[in-house]
């Protein structure tokens, strides 16, 4: 794995499947066959693109030049592609599911294949539930019948998603893309109760070089 962006939960998070399970939680989230938690690639790449777009848009406010404030914006198009009916384009960079490192998934793997343990066991050892209930505004009471029990996972979870596109690129363009990932600062539901709050990184090989390709693209943007 050359490229990855990496997902380090700072705190409980839900990312929900859409799923319940009936007696148990109202909102499962999301895990693979062998019961590890992880974070879908589509909705991961539209907060990238969201933040990313956020990033191009301030940096080229104080570029050196118009030129370069529009090549910012170019950036964001190449690599993240551009909607439309008639004119879509693919973009550059591709990225698989955040997920727990393969070699961690392996190890756990063989163990439920030689049933020294179930996917259940591994499922719950990484998530817990929680009860969530409506305030009513006016009256400051909880809302009847408004319990819901939520699956979250546990803090300090790592996740990583494989990227691929990135060699293909100069270092301001990946310090954009580092720009973006790190501004994450949470994903999934219930942000507002404190869920989902995450500390993002660039990684390659095995490094972070977030800090690096930003430095990079701050030269870039002030120099003439």
């Amino acid at each position: 794995m050359s490229w990855s962006a990496r997902i380090h939960l700072k705190s409980e998070a839900i990312f929900g499947s859409g799923q319940s399970t009936p007696g148990e939680v109202d909102l499962e989230v999301l895990h693979d066959d062998y019961g590890f938690p992880y974070y879908g690639s589509r909705t991961l790449k539209g907060h990238w693109l969201e933040q990313t777009k956020l990033a191009a848009k301030v940096l080229g406010q104080g570029a050196a030049s118009r030129a370069k404030a529009a090549e910012l914006a170019a950036v964001v198009d190449r690599c993240f592609g551009q909607g439309g009916i008639t004119n879509a384009l693919p973009g550059a960079i591709h990225l698989n599911d955040a997920q727990v490192a393969p070699a961690i998934r392996a190890l756990f793997a063989t163990a439920i294949q030689k049933q020294q343990l179930t996917s259940s066991e591994v499922f719950n050892s990484m998530t817990d539930i929680r009860r969530f209930t409506a305030i009513n505004d006016e009256t400051g009471t909880v809302e009847k019948r408004s319990l819901r029990k939520f699956r979250i996972i546990r803090k300090d979870l790592v996740l990583e998603a494989e990227i691929d596109g990135l060699d293909c690129l100069r270092g301001h363009e990946i310090g954009l893309l580092a720009a973006g990932l790190s501004s994450l600062r949470y994903l999934g539901t219930m942000k507002h109760r404190g869920k989902g709050w995450v500390r993002c990184a660039l990684i390659h090989k095995g490094t972070d070089v977030t800090a690096k390709y930003i430095q990079e693209l701050r030269e870039w943007v002030t120099t003439s």
